[in-house]
């Protein structure tokens, strides 16, 4: 039996263009900002249990982020089952950790815990 992994709660991670315009947009569709700004060009929109985090200028591809599950113990799960990390798992001086994996079709996969993140349900 395999062991079950907490991968932390999810939001979807999307390269756009111009950060204003696509706030409007999201905020037209029923999300509200919850966090980051536009003058960063990171903005986090929710609607219900559903977090888009919108970069303008950060990322090469859209990705799907996992947020709060413990980064070690899914790097050693998912190594255990074949799965060979993109960037393997770290962590910083503030005690930040992170991993990046690719599912089949080369979609980016990215898991992060920060110390002040609320554990996942």
């Amino acid at each position: 039996m395999e062991t079950e992994m907490t991968l932390g709660w999810f939001e979807l991670c999307l390269k756009v263009g111009d950060i204003s315009r696509s706030v409007t947009f999201y905020q037209k569709l029923g999300f509200r900002q919850t966090g980051g700004t536009i003058g960063e060009k990171c903005v986090v929109m929710q609607y219900g249990g559903c977090r888009l985090a919108l970069y303008e200028g950060y990322l090469e591809n859209n990705m799907l982020n996992f947020r709060g599950g413990d980064v070690m113990e899914i790097a050693q799960l998912l190594e255990e089952r074949g799965i060979t990390a993109r960037r393997p798992p770290s962590e910083d001086e503030e005690g930040n950790q992170s991993l990046l994996v690719q599912d089949p079709d080369g979609n980016e996969i990215y898991f992060v815990q920060n110390p002040d993140d609320p554990k996942p349900l």
